[in-house]
């Protein structure tokens, strides 16, 4: 998933309006990236992210070299 998909994410579940001064910083560790929120996110959080992060993925069929 792209930083920019992710924030989009955070900023629209923690709007500025509710939460003044809050800014989300981009740090990424191996190939998770960190950031901390004001509230625990919920398991529907979590899995509207999950598939934020599958559309990222391109899934080619798996193909066999065709028999001579």
């Amino acid at each position: 998933m792209t930083w920019d998909k992710l924030k989009s994410y955070l900023e629209a579940k923690f709007p500025k309006s509710k939460y003044p001064g809050l800014e989300f910083k981009e740090v990424r560790v191996d190939d998770y990236w960190v950031f901390e929120v004001p509230e625990l996110l919920t398991a529907d959080d979590r899995k509207q992210l999950e598939k934020l992060r599958d559309q990222d993925q391109t899934r080619h069929p798996s193909q066999s070299p065709e028999p001579e």
